[in-house]
């Protein structure tokens, strides 16, 4: 069976604001009382030029705790029951967190549940995962973090037997009648990435220098870094962005501390650093005040993990956004379900709910971020379930 698949997104409130930005103050030393107050007048203009109050303006909306899921249209009727869904789980700490939020709505929609590991480092597992997916003969089968490359072959198998693939955190994705779905998608991420520039400008009174710390072989996490630099760029003259890259396999392994010391000791001028992913950073004020850069620079980012977001709470790391991977895994469902009843639905299930998180914002550190807390409840009502 084949359901049309809607490819637009649900519209969403616009990053808006062209900015402008005026000098800033630099240094209060050695200068004459007129160039002080120049100086002064400098900056002040700088902070409160409309560009930066805009760009102040979107990062307070975007603190405020969402109330309602992205996806919004009731199913045509309650799920038809006992069909099965198939979880290809990876090693990584992320898979099992979706693997929650999937157990979860499988159970709410009366489906069967099959797990199949495979090593996100291994892609020869990876495609042995799908082919024995295959024998549950399920609904729809689903995925995350693994790029459209490592798995495009299987899915010929899988149009000829008229299975779905919804994938996840994958990055850009092309969509058809057989790959229906992508789950935090870029939408998501160039939304966050747009959230966290209008933060730092707004934050930096349009005169920050932010090391974008980036993970490019993972196209889920470039995504971000594209559009906080190209925002941050289109947005703010005044404002600077200088990318260092890590492999995987360098973000993994714990070399990336090291890396932005490195960099903060030989560009002084840098004053923020963004992480594309807050686990790859966890230690980062410790290796700082190691290296007596303690208090040199702002730290913030997306996917902020329980470290990440304890520090926020503390100060020594600024603002970061959570990783909604429970609501994820019932976004999945929720799309597969859609699909069985052939309706039109949007791949990227509405986006997903983001907040920007400070320490000024009330909110508990976890390792998922689960807002709005009765993201169930509202699925169930979307399901017509009791």
């Amino acid at each position: 069976m084949t359901s049309p698949v809607r490819t637009g997104v649900i519209a969403r409130p616009k990053i808006a604001a062209v900015l402008s930005c005026a000098l800033l103050m630099v240094i209060l030393s050695a200068c004459s009382s007129s160039g002080s107050s120049a100086s002064s007048n400098a900056a002040a203009t700088s902070a409160s030029s409309p560009g930066v109050k805009a760009a102040q303006a979107v990062a307070v909306r975007w603190e405020k705790p969402p109330t309602t899921l992205g996806v919004t249209t009731p199913l045509k009727s309650a799920p038809p029951s006992g069909k099965t869904f198939v979880w290809l789980n990876c090693e990584l700490s992320a898979c099992a967190q979706i693997l929650l939020g999937v157990r979860q709505a499988v159970s709410a929609a009366g489906w069967n549940l099959k797990v199949v590991q495979y090593q996100q480092a291994n892609p020869a597992t990876v495609l042995s995962a799908f082919k024995l997916a295959l024998n549950y003969h399920p609904a729809a089968v689903g995925l995350s973090g693994l790029p459209e490359a490592v798995w495009a072959s299987v899915i010929p198998a899988y149009k000829k037997a008229a299975v779905p693939i919804i994938a996840g955190y994958v990055g850009p994705l092309t969509l058809n009648s057989t790959v229906i779905g992508n789950i935090s998608g870029p939408p998501d991420g160039a939304e966050t990435g747009q959230i966290l520039a209008n933060w730092f400008i707004g934050d930096s009174g349009g005169k920050g220098h932010a090391l974008n710390v980036r993970t490019d072989e993972l196209p889920y996490l470039k995504t971000f870094s594209d559009a906080f630099q190209a925002d941050v760029q289109k947005q703010c003259s005044g404002c600077t962005v200088t990318n260092l890259n890590m492999s995987v396999a360098d973000a993994t392994g714990g070399k990336v501390d090291s890396a932005i010391v490195a960099d903060l000791q030989r560009n002084p001028s840098i004053n923020y650093v963004v992480a594309t992913e807050g686990p790859f950073i966890d230690g980062l004020p410790a290796a700082l005040s190691a290296a007596g850069l303690s208090g040199k620079v702002k730290i913030a980012g997306e996917n902020g993990d329980v470290e990440n977001l304890t520090d926020v709470k503390n100060g020594t790391e600024t603002a970061f956004t959570g990783a909604s991977l429970h609501i994820g895994g019932w976004q999945y469902l929720d799309v597969a379900i859609r699909y069985a009843e052939g309706m039109t639905f949007d791949p990227y299930d509405g986006m997903q709910p983001k907040q920007l998180l400070t320490k000024t914002v009330r909110f508990s550190p976890s390792a998922d971020y689960d807002v709005p807390a009765n993201y169930p409840q509202q699925f169930r009502k979307l399901w017509k379930l009791p």
